[in-house]
């Protein structure tokens, strides 16, 4: 008897741990699926004796989250997520919802009071942006205008010394865009044929924009580009030559290292933003292998 008693005891705890449980996950599923769509609650969170959705009623509700066509609330026997269409009038009021404003295909009603404050916040943000983008427009344009020259020739003066320091004059290339790659190409022992795979998007994006340009002219353009596949496929090939560019770049930046006598993980900060000119700049200036490294062969990414 006292097992009996004792094995009862023990399946209730059980079924009240399971039901702990299952509660947890339905409360975990309704916030990741209404993540994308929901809005900030209330500073308090709203409770009601009893919430009718449809035929269902529920009693000991607390509105957990909302959402522009659904709430989830937890009542007497677990969580659930309600549509907002299901619900009483008076409870939608209440919640301060309201079925004029609703959107979509008129399944669901909008959360007006919220989104309102919502829009008003972001126009505000939006107003004062633009308002110190014009009072300061003639500022950021001159430093524009001079800070992006100058950084350019600068980057040009540590391609140089990088160049010199791993063997490789190129006085006048580096200062010249594209071309400047060659001699970089060449001070990281990588031959030619990875700098045209480096340059591939580039060469094959002129080559599309001299296409089209042609059949423009021809009157075929129209006819040449209705079809979806070539679409795909013209664009399927541009992110393949993208991603080997990206390879061979990050190829040469570890190996550009190598050339200039230091360790090839260095090659890491020179793929990180920002930092990759305070690595530059320390391949530039800094002092490097007493001899430039000998190259037995070169890289051929074909």
């Amino acid at each position: 008897m006292k097992n009996k008693s004792a094995n009862h005891a023990s399946d209730s705890r059980l079924n009240r741990l399971r039901s702990c449980f299952l509660s947890l996950l339905a409360l975990t599923g309704a916030g990741a699926l209404t993540a994308a769509e929901s809005t900030p609650a209330s500073s308090a969170e709203q409770k009601f004796e009893t919430i009718q959705a449809g035929s269902q009623t529920f009693s000991n509700v607390t509105v957990v989250s909302r959402s522009a066509r659904q709430i989830t609330i937890m009542h007497a026997k677990g969580v659930a997520s309600l549509k907002l269409d299901d619900l009483t009038p008076d409870i939608q009021a209440k919640l301060g919802y309201d079925p004029s404003n609703a959107g979509g295909k008129g399944k669901g009603v909008s959360f007006s009071k919220t989104f309102s404050a919502q829009s008003e916040r972001a126009r505000e943000v939006r107003a004062r942006a633009d308002e110190l983008l014009q009072q300061h427009s003639a500022a950021i344009g001159l430093a524009a205008a001079i800070g992006l020259p100058l950084l350019y020739l600068f980057c040009c003066f540590c391609f140089l010394q990088v160049c010199r320091k791993a063997g490789v004059n190129a006085p006048i290339k580096v200062w010249i865009p594209l071309l400047q790659f060659d001699p970089l190409f060449k001070a990281a022992g990588m031959s030619r044929i990875a700098l045209f795979w480096f340059l591939s998007p580039l060469l094959f994006a002129v080559w599309a924009a001299l296409f089209v340009l042609l059949a423009s002219l021809a009157g075929t353009a129209l006819d040449l580009f209705k079809g979806p596949k070539l679409t795909m496929f013209v664009g399927g090939l541009q992110g393949l030559l993208a991603f080997v560019s990206v390879m061979v770049g990050v190829v040469w930046c570890f190996k550009i290292c190598i050339a200039r006598g230091k360790r090839a993980w260095l090659g890491i900060f020179l793929i990180l933003p920002l930092i990759n000119l305070l690595m530059l700049c320390y391949l530039a200036f800094s002092a490097g292998a007493k001899e430039p490294p000998r190259r037995t062969g070169q890289l051929k990414l074909a």
